[in-house]
């Protein structure tokens, strides 16, 4: 199946099974929870929505290998999963795990993306231990409050500007850099573990 700028819906059981299935870009495939396509390969740039209305979790919307296809699966109607793709191009549907909130509403995946959309007065909330190096801009003021028993597995990146973190640990296994480094600005540490393989903290 090949084909351009058309949508097509699969609902209430209906099944899809090709061997190969190419979305170019402007198609749009949305899949529900009872229904399924089964491909060998799936290539092209469209789009696949999974309404997670009437998913369960022996729903398989997808079936086949993707790790070719090149356009977005996403789900719709539930805003706490999301789809991922393994090495081998199989689909799964999966809870997302955040690792920090802003307020009560504004939740995020990673901290680092928290850190990017926190305004000055925002208190970031890192609710689940998480593993990335963090990246603070120029003169940014950033509060962390780490839940209890929650690490930071990674180093912040040299900056220039404030920071405060309360509570939790950092680990650092790099040992080309320190867990913090702070150029300019202001450091507040309260109630924090750090464990390095450089510097603890560099102020440099």
């Amino acid at each position: 199946v090949a084909s351009s700028g058309n949508k097509f819906n699969l609902t209430n059981g209906a099944k899809l099974d090709v061997a190969t299935l190419t979305l170019g870009t402007g198609n749009n495939i949305t899949i529900d929870g009872t229904s399924q396509v089964s491909v060998t390969k799936l290539s092209g740039k469209g789009t696949i929505n999974i309404d997670a209305t009437n998913l369960t979790e022996d729903s398989k919307p997808i079936v086949g290998n993707a790790s070719e296809f090149a356009g977005e699966i996403k789900v719709i109607n539930n805003d706490n999963l999301k789809v991922i793709i393994d090495e081998n191009g199989n689909v799964s549907i999966v809870e997302k795990v955040y690792v920090a909130q802003i307020g009560e509403d504004n939740k995020f995946e990673t901290l680092q993306d928290a850190i990017d959309a926190a305004n000055a007065t925002d208190v970031i909330n890192v609710v689940s231990s998480t593993t990335e190096n963090i990246t603070i801009a120029e003169n940014d003021n950033i509060t962390l409050t780490f839940s209890e028993g929650v690490t930071l597995n990674g180093y912040f990146a040299p900056f220039k500007g404030n920071l405060k973190i309360n509570g939790g640990t950092i680990n650092n296994t790099n040992s080309g850099a320190s867990a913090i480094e702070i150029n300019a600005g202001k450091l507040n540490l309260e109630n924090v573990n750090i464990s390095s393989a450089r510097h603890a903290v560099r102020i440099d």
